[in-house]
């Protein structure tokens, strides 16, 4: 705390002062601040021997002190109206009495939301709590959640993030005496005590008021809208980006190792892929085509949309609208349908062509000049498809593809994937697993995607017969099942787009009819941290017996490993991460810390022969929540045996990296949330 206070300068308020020995040592400390002291006693309180002597020379030295301040209600006070503080400082808060632990609760909430009130745009409030109360990591041992006064989700209520914490060190203030123990003259152990340093949010990432519109050539598509926040920032290119830094630290050892080796990064144009309909799988982005004349339409049902989603900061229950307001979801005539099929929800409808997000940069091809694949390439950029809902899943993904014809390398793909990866992060282990490949022809998905839930796979997850966790805010569901869905379906899929993208790529620089191929998936660990992050192959042809290597890199998460970021979500929105550059290094460390995670359960039949359209569930979810939503895992199956209907149990964790959640807040989101889904895809919730 003493490191904090020694580099604050403005108007400083304290509340809840006893002895106010704390003040007098803070004022000697630090003169050119202007304290502000208050007590709640209605004068000088009698129970405390030097009070009255603090009070003299806090007044002598230019300080304010106010009596009969009540803490929670700051407002009441007449002195104070209208005033802004730098610093609301508020040390060892109690009662004043042997009180429940949720009395305690409330006394931070109510003195969280009075001082937000008397807050400058930039000012903070520092709270100091006796070791264990705060409920944070910081504490040691840090206590169960249930068991503190949950100061991080308190402060939630008053939209105040917190930023810093420091242990709070008595000795640095020779003149403090810890008084007060449950309001009275009696000193309390501070060993260990923690200073939480809380700000204001930054503001808001909010999505565009108007559809995000995408070039190619002369046609105009529309985003869709769970991208439309993401859609035109170029990581990159950003130098505050720790994307940036990794994708530039790997750039520079490829040029290094590959002379005259030029790499390029997709441009907008480059993002748009024209594909048959009956090539369009459930993890793809559809995009519809922007029609000027229906341009007025679109901005007004655009800010509806954007009416809808304000309606969450609210304090009622938003009334949802009869109608869809996500771009490329049908809702087939509103919620007294029922979904029939994956195909239905994602606008399949159109003949003969569609427009397609890409979801491999091996989709376009920048080098027209080489036909033959005979010189070194290497592209850089997005990529784009549906995903299930995680902290290491995000539908938009940086790629670096290296395309090497093998009489240019010194080294094989397994030297070169490590010699890459190195530069990232030296501890980084690597381990590269055999992928097989049973046919020639390019990957196919099944008819209900990789990404769907059909019927079979229900009945095989019902018969595992696995126990729910509740009320656990840590837990995001059973690791059993997420272990036996959602990693397998999603690398799965990921795998056959690298595949199936490189044997298109083949196709189109005329490489041969015919060739063999060998695949090595790259997995990384870091402690206990593991990611599979691409994919190291070499093809030869078999007429002319020439090879080419490939490479594929998936940046984001190796720029999660390198700056031990533990949420995609953070590498994307704005004010989530604050870059420190020092003689020798580069860091981000995390702007708000120990965000509270809130669990909410949602349950809901599906018919036996129904496929399950999962991929566009979570496309939905993650469309009305923004950045407030960390996971969704399907935690439980149960068949009913006299409809032969399933039940799917899926566990929302909700958790934001940019915002303060409270638990009300919360509660409206997800009804929110069920309320959309229950709309555009006609759950029937148990």
């Amino acid at each position: 705390m003493f490191a904090y206070l020694h580099k604050c300068r403005g108007c400083i308020l304290l509340v809840g002062e006893g002895d106010f020995s704390f003040s007098l040592s803070l004022s000697k400390q630090q003169p050119q601040l202007l304290l502000t002291t208050t007590c709640i006693e209605d004068d000088t309180p009698v129970k405390y021997k030097y009070a009255k002597q603090n009070i003299n020379k806090l007044k002598e030295g230019g300080s304010n002190v106010i009596f009969e301040v009540d803490a929670t209600s700051i407002e009441s006070c007449e002195l104070l109206k209208g005033k802004q503080f730098d610093v609301i400082i508020f040390n060892f808060p109690h009662t004043g009495r042997k009180a429940r632990i949720q009395d305690n609760r409330k006394l931070l909430m109510d003195f969280f939301i009075s001082a937000s009130k008397f807050l400058v745009p930039d000012g903070k409030v520092l709270m100091t709590l006796c070791n264990g109360q705060g409920g944070t990591p910081a504490d040691k041992p840090q206590r169960e959640w249930f068991n503190s006064w949950q100061v991080v989700a308190m402060a939630s209520y008053a939209d105040l993030i917190l930023t810093h914490t420091e242990e709070f060190v008595a000795e640095d203030f020779p003149e403090y005496s810890c008084t007060g123990y449950r309001g009275q003259g009696k000193g309390f152990n501070t060993e260990g005590a923690i200073t939480h340093i809380f700000e204001k949010c930054p503001v808001r990432q909010e999505p565009a008021a108007s559809p995000v519109l995408l070039h190619r050539g002369d046609r105009i598509f529309i985003c869709p809208d769970e991208l439309s926040v993401f859609a035109r920032r170029n990581l990159l290119q950003d130098t505050d980006s720790p994307i940036c830094e990794v994708y530039h630290r790997i750039s520079e050892r490829c040029t290094s190792m590959f002379n005259g080796l030029l790499i390029e990064e997709s441009k907008e144009h480059d993002l748009i892929k024209e594909i048959k309909k009956e090539c369009i799988q459930p993890f793809m982005y559809t995009l519809k085509e922007h029609n000027t004349k229906d341009a007025s339409k679109t901005d007004e049902d655009a800010r509806a949309i954007a009416l809808d989603k304000d309606a969450l900061q609210r304090d009622h229950t938003t009334e949802v609208k009869n109608k869809d307001p996500l771009v490329n979801i049908s809702c087939n005539g509103g919620s007294s349908k029922k979904f029939e099929n994956s195909k239905s929800c994602l606008d399949l409808n159109h003949q003969g062509t569609q427009f397609i997000l890409s979801p491999s940069l091996l989709h376009f091809r920048p080098y027209q000049s080489d036909h033959k694949g005979e010189t070194a390439k290497a592209l850089v950029g997005p990529v784009f498809r549906r995903c299930p809902i995680g902290p290491e899943q995000f539908p938009i993904t940086h790629e670096l593809v290296l395309f090497l014809p093998e009489n240019s390398c010194k080294h094989d793909s397994k030297e070169i994937v490590s010699s890459i990866i190195s530069v990232v992060n030296p501890k980084i282990e690597i381990k590269f697993e055999l992928l097989s490949i049973d046919s020639k022809e390019p990957t196919q998905f099944q008819e209900c995607g990789e990404h769907e839930i059909a019927p079979e796979t229900l009945q095989r997850l019902s018969d595992l017969q696995l126990e729910n966790q509740k009320d656990q805010p840590s837990v995001s569901g059973s690791a059993d099942l997420r272990k036996c869905l959602h990693p397998s379906k999603y690398h799965l899929m990921q795998q056959n787009i690298w595949v199936a993208a490189i044997r298109e790529r083949c196709i189109e620089l005329n490489f041969s009819s015919t060739y063999r191929e060998v695949y090595n998936l790259v997995t990384v660990s870091l402690d206990t941290t593991f990611y599979e992050v691409g994919l190291a192959g070499i093809i030869t042809s078999t007429t002319t017996l020439r090879s080419n290597i490939v490479i594929i890199l998936n940046l984001d998460l190796l720029t999660m490993l390198c700056y031990n970021i533990d949420d995609v979500r953070l590498l994307w929105f704005q004010n989530t991460l604050l870059k420190r550059t020092t003689m020798h290094e580069i860091s981000f460390i995390s702007y708000s810390k120990f965000p509270p995670c809130y669990v909410r359960d949602l349950s809901f039949w599906v018919a036996s022969a129904v496929v399950f359209p999962e991929t566009q569930f979570f496309s939905i979810a993650r469309d009305c929540c923004v950045d407030y939503i960390k996971s969704v895992n399907l935690i439980d199956v149960y068949k009913n045996e006299d409809t032969q209907c399933y039940s799917l149990c899926y566990r929302f964790v909700y958790q934001s990296c940019t915002s303060a959640l409270c638990r009300s807040k919360v509660n409206r989101i997800h009804e929110y949330v069920v309320s959309k889904l229950v709309l555009c895809l006609g759950l029937e919730l148990r």
